[in-house]
């Protein structure tokens, strides 16, 4: 065992640490009002390593999303067995081109969502995912849904 093995295991035997493995085991939600800041993205790579399962970590807004989401990529490697983090974003708005009245959904910002659902649809292990109260919100396709939608494209297409 490794010498970052071996500093994990021993944490998670913390008594301070046991309530909210607990709770993560059982699948409820978990908030760490009481921890500092700066170590909650490490907290957050340590219990989804711990609970050998998908932890979605909510942050209010998108810059703090993003914060914790670098720090997480930051950390995340050290924790054998973590896939790598998945970015959720807000859905962004934006004037049509043509000038013509309503808004559109940003291309970008559905492509990294259409990324971020397929990396979790493909379900290669406990990871984190990183979003936002907003981005809660919206309505996605399935896993199953979205398998079927999927296109492979080959030079020629």
């Amino acid at each position: 065992m490794n010498a970052d093995a071996v500093f994990f295991s021993r944490l998670l035997q913390t008594p301070a640490l046991k309530p909210a493995l607990n709770a993560l085991a059982a699948g409820r939600a978990l908030r760490l009002p009481g921890a500092a800041e700066p170590s909650r993205p490490f907290l957050a790579c340590l219990f989804a390593a711990a609970a050998r399962r998908t932890v979605c970590v909510v942050t209010p807004t998108v810059r703090e999303q993003e914060h914790f989401f670098s720090e997480v990529c930051a950390i995340s490697a050290k924790f054998g067995g973590l896939a790598p983090p998945v970015h959720v974003t807000e859905q962004e708005l934006r004037p049509q081109a043509d000038g013509a009245p309503g808004t559109v959904v940003d291309p970008e910002t559905q492509a990294d969502l259409l990324q971020a659902l397929a990396s979790l649809a493909a379900g290669s292990g406990p990871r984190l995912v990183v979003t936002t109260d907003a981005a809660t919100t919206r309505s996605v396709p399935s896993p199953s849904a979205l398998r079927t939608r999927q296109r492979r494209l080959a030079t020629g297409d």
